[in-house]
């Protein structure tokens, strides 16, 4: 028997006054409502909250509320403290420019009421907006468990992230371990501060709880004026920069690995050896010394890697 699940969907917002009636209007317009929508606002200069506000007004939406940050912490802080806030059984991440389709609710809760063991689920979704842009839906291994849904695998490959936190629903009894690993994985893989999508797919897939539907659920909008088009074009990193972000970030995953329930930690662990001795190779300069490294590496396959980010 299902369980009836209650649902909320948490945004933050900021100076989203060109897109955010939008997505407003494609939440109100769900075929299975949510419980609550918690809306954060991070001290916008336009007329996002205004929107907001008459929006709610106008459609008595009397279970939707927003709150103005006195000071601006930033989406990721701001989309934390509202994930740490919210109550209900499901918790859906929402961004302020997107469109979601009438029935991602209501094929989420459905999907997830059928087994407890998916503590987080993600799904497909469309692509629209600007042309151009380089953001596409990455495949990653899974098994597939029912009708339309698939258990990710716990494979290197598949800790980073590969769907967009729009696409993100999480349990909320999970919650708590979402919110310890954010305390400890600080930054991802590329250097950036850590960003509550990303410890959320992080999290779960260690835990051996994430879940994918196929679904298209929500149509995601590509726009070069969004926040985080706007910080990916202002870094430029070094190649040896890179390297240690990337050591930074599967050291404190390391962290998070049970070796005695999880042999996932051998494979951290020869990633770590690799990327040291890649850095080390870096700072050499030395050609010669990369071409007779190739069995240090773990696989010829990582050599070859190494080879082709930096020749």
């Amino acid at each position: 028997m299902k369980n009836k699940l209650t649902s909320a969907v948490i945004m933050s917002t900021y100076n989203g006054e060109d897109y955010i009636l939008a997505q407003l209007n494609s939440l109100k317009d769900q075929t299975i409502g949510p419980d609550s929508v918690y809306i954060r606002d991070d001290g916008s200069s336009d007329q996002t909250v205004d929107i907001i506000t008459r929006f709610i007004f106008k459609n008595e939406l009397s279970n939707w509320s927003l709150i103005r940050n006195e000071q601006n912490v930033g989406w990721r802080r701001n989309f934390m403290q509202l994930l740490d806030e919210a109550s209900e059984d499901i918790i859906f991440f929402s961004d302020q420019d997107d469109i979601w389709y009438a029935d991602k609710i209501e094929k989420t809760l459905e999907l997830m009421s059928t087994d407890s063991e998916i503590k987080v689920l993600v799904s497909d979704y469309d692509l629209f907006g600007e042309a151009g842009g380089d953001e596409k839906m990455l495949p990653f291994s899974e098994t597939n468990v029912a009708p339309n849904l698939y258990q990710v695998s716990l494979t290197l490959d598949n800790i980073l992230i590969k769907r967009d936190g729009m696409a993100i629903a999480v349990r909320r009894n999970f919650v708590p371990e979402v919110i310890k690993s954010y305390d400890i994985i600080d930054c991802d893989a590329f250097g950036f501060p850590q960003a509550h999508d990303l410890i959320t797919w992080v999290t779960s897939i260690l835990n051996n709880g994430l879940y994918h539907t196929d679904l298209k659920l929500v149509n995601h909008r590509i726009h070069s004026t969004s926040t985080w088009a706007k910080e990916s074009q202002k870094k430029t990193i070094s190649p040896i920069t890179k390297v240690e972000n990337l050591i930074q970030f599967y050291k404190k995953v390391r962290l998070q690995v049970n070796d005695e329930v999880n042999s996932f930690g051998n494979v951290l662990d020869l990633k770590l050896k690799d990327l040291a001795l890649e850095k080390k190779l870096l700072y050499s300069r030395s050609y010669i010394a990369w071409f007779l490294s190739f069995r240090q590496f773990s696989s010829i396959k990582r050599y070859f890697g190494f080879l082709k980010r930096n020749m």
